[in-house]
């Protein structure tokens, strides 16, 4: 394993996967990429109006997204990891997949919420679309919840 891409929104479970994979890196003498895909938000209207952000706007969003990477190139557990960092606007699960696929990374390694039910049918889920689609081993990581289910439904 040389290449690890690392995909991240900056959430608590991003930075388990970061971790998990800066780990695995250490370990193999891989090098690491870290990835985040823009999703640049536009509406369409009832009656055929549609809202597009303005370029300004966008790259406000970028700048920020770069932010973010500077600080997680930072994040402790990187020594001796070449860390490099990547914004991409588009589609989170497609562009993580097909930036996987033509730069050759050896592992994806992607965060997850857990997200079940309502919300996971109305919000998605970038995680399964990755582990779904790539042609190359996914790992996944979850922040674990402070207590386990089955201790929050006993009672002492």
């Amino acid at each position: 394993m040389r290449k690890i891409l690392v995909a991240t929104d900056f959430s608590p479970c991003s930075n388990a996967a970061l971790d998990l994979a800066l780990e695995i890196a250490n370990r193999q003498g891989a090098s690491l990429t870290l990835l985040h895909v823009c999703e640049v938000p536009s509406y369409q209207y009832f009656g055929g109006g549609v809202y597009v952000p303005s370029p300004e706007l966008v790259d406000v969003i970028r700048k920020d997204a770069e932010a973010g990477l500077e600080a997680a190139r930072q994040r402790p557990g990187g020594h001796g990891v070449a860390i490099d960092s990547k914004v991409l606007t588009g589609s989170p699960g497609p562009d993580i997949v097909g930036y996987a696929r033509e730069h050759g990374y050896d592992l994806i390694v992607v965060g997850t919420h857990g997200r079940r039910g309502l919300r996971r049918l109305l919000l998605g889920s970038v995680a399964e679309i990755v582990v779904r689609s790539a042609d190359v081993p996914v790992l996944t990581a979850r922040v674990p919840s402070e207590r386990p289910a089955t201790e929050a439904n006993t009672s002492t």
